[in-house]
């Protein structure tokens, strides 16, 4: 294989990695644990949107429901470490009650 054949597979390997919402929440939790708030934030989003897109398709998957509540939890976590905690208790709610 060619050098720039491998390198563009593993750039669509890449692509395809950052378009997964584990990954994504992933990269949301090592800036969350870093102190990167704001970093965050729209990671975490972003991938609450997936999950819950998935979720929506796939309503008894269980790996899909607690993938949305883990989210969640997080995103919350997160408005309460950047003092945003009128955001928090809304989400918090949604948590409780979806």
């Amino acid at each position: 294989m060619s050098i720039k054949k491998w390198f563009g597979v593993r750039r669509k390997e890449r692509r395809k990695e950052e378009d997964n919402p584990a990954s994504i929440f992933n990269a949301a939790l090592q800036l969350h644990k870093s102190g990167r708030f704001n970093a965050a934030y729209p990671l975490y989003e972003k991938a609450l949107i997936s999950f819950e897109t998935l979720l929506d398709k796939f309503p008894e998957n269980t790996q899909f429901q607690s993938d949305v509540a883990t989210t969640l939890n997080n995103l919350c976590a997160l408005l309460s470490d950047m003092g945003r905690l009128e955001k928090r208790q809304r989400g918090g709610m949604k948590a409780l009650w979806d």
